[in-house]
């Protein structure tokens, strides 16, 4: 597990150093349903130490994949298959 926590934590620091953050310091995350767990309490001490807020949008990746297709705003998706990335 902690293993997932630190790549999750990555990915996350992966994206703010790319730029992918807003400017009123909200990240907004689209993942895999069955990384809500994870996602969730690695959020909660990402903000605690960044204080940059994360806007989660959980769901099956097909669904996620879709609406990003149709111009939904995120800066990071996690799919759970690599086809869709």
């Amino acid at each position: 597990m902690k293993e997932k926590r630190l790549n999750i934590a990555l990915l996350l620091l992966m994206a703010i150093m790319t730029g992918c953050h807003k400017s009123n310091n909200t990240l907004t995350v689209s993942a895999a349903a069955d990384l809500t767990d994870a996602f969730t309490e690695i959020g909660q001490e990402f903000k605690t130490s960044s204080g940059i807020e994360i806007n989660f949008n959980f769901g099956s990746t097909g669904q996620l994949a879709f609406q990003i297709e149709q111009g939904a705003p995120v800066d990071l998706f996690a799919a759970a298959g690599l086809s869709y990335i």
